[in-house]
């Protein structure tokens, strides 16, 4: 399954969770932008990725990403898994 272009128009925030939880159930799935996250967003991220989708690198080692999740404290063991994509 490829990944596809991360969305630059729904954010991984609150407002925009039900939007960006329909993009993620396309096929194949298309990821929101991490330009903004908040815990709903990472939330969202984490639960994609236990549900089997590869998360992309462009999610994963977000600053916004990177900053939400440390702020809940979440360890995030994404490994081999998130790979950089090109496009």
């Amino acid at each position: 399954m490829g990944l596809s272009v991360v969305n630059q128009q729904v954010c991984l925030v609150a407002a925009d969770i039900i939007h960006a939880r329909e993009m993620l159930l396309e096929d194949p799935p298309r990821w929101p932008s991490a330009e903004r996250v908040d815990a709903a967003g990472v939330q969202l991220v984490l639960s994609a990725g236990q549900s089997g989708l590869v998360v992309p690198f462009e999610v994963a080692e977000a600053t916004a990403f990177i900053e939400a999740r440390n702020r809940l404290a979440f360890e995030l063991a994404l490994g081999s898994e998130s790979k950089e994509t090109t496009g």
